[in-house]
Formats: C-alpha cells, structure tokens, sequence
C-alpha cells in the first residue's frame, strides 16, 4: 500500500515537473515517512542539514553510507492534553535514492514525556508520535 502511495505521488511530481512531497505512516512502527521528487537527492540532503544547522539541532551521522542521520535531542514544552510538563524528541532519518530525481525519507520518532514527579517517560500513542514526527519533517520545508 505505501508503496503504491510513493508511486501515485512520483508519478503526479514528474507530471507536474515540480519539486513536491508526501508524508504518510505505517501503523507498525514509530515511522514517518516523506517523499521528494524532482529535486536531486543529494540537494534534499544538503537541504537538510543546512535546516538542522539552522535551526541548531543537534545530530550527526550514525552512518553516513546508509544514510542515517540521527537528531536529538530536541526538547519543547509539552502540551496540557498530553499530560507532560516537557517532551523530548530523538529522530532517525534514513535517506534512500531510488534515482537521482526521488529521495525517500524514513524518520522514525522516539518521544519522552516529563511527567510533573520529574521522571522521563516513554510516549507510545501513536497518533502523539506521528504528529510529532510530521511535524519534524514539516519543518525541514521541503
């Protein structure tokens, strides 16, 4: 199914010869992911470090080769009705270009909640975690 989403999504970016992309999740793991097209990968990735630097981020390569970028940690205010005092975020991008011109992006979304004892605990709800992980990506302005 994702696959065939990534498809319709490349197929509608070289028609409209725009660079454009698409977020969507996969319901068994704390992964977002987002497509680019009609911007060279290596463009994408540049353009990726360059938000993160700007917005002094801090990450670094976990593996360079495989495209493995680490981020984190990022810590903002938590929401009331998420119940947190803060919530601290830890990403994983894995670029993967399929061709010169398409530049899959995984990111996978740990988040830690503080609670109002002091104690760091795990966010596991889902909808929580995607939400932050598509606004991660939202934030690179793709």
């Amino acid at each position: 199914m994702q696959r065939s989403i990534l498809l319709l999504v490349f197929v509608a970016c070289v028609v409209n010869l725009m660079a454009c992309t698409a977020i969507t999740t996969k319901d068994d793991q704390e992964t977002v992911y987002m497509a680019v097209a009609d911007l060279p990968c290596s463009q994408v990735i540049k353009s990726v470090i360059e938000k993160l630097e700007e917005d002094k981020y801090s990450f670094h390569w976990k593996d360079q080769s495989k495209g493995l970028l680490s981020i984190g940690p990022i810590i903002d205010d938590g929401k009331a009705a998420e119940g947190f005092v803060k919530v601290r975020q830890f990403y994983q991008l894995s670029f993967r270009c399929t061709d010169e011109l398409f530049t899959s992006i995984a990111n996978q979304v740990v988040l830690e909640g503080l609670t109002n004892n002091g104690k760091w605990v795990a966010i596991v709800d889902t909808p929580v975690v995607e939400d932050y992980g598509m606004r991660f990506l939202d934030r690179l302005k793709l």
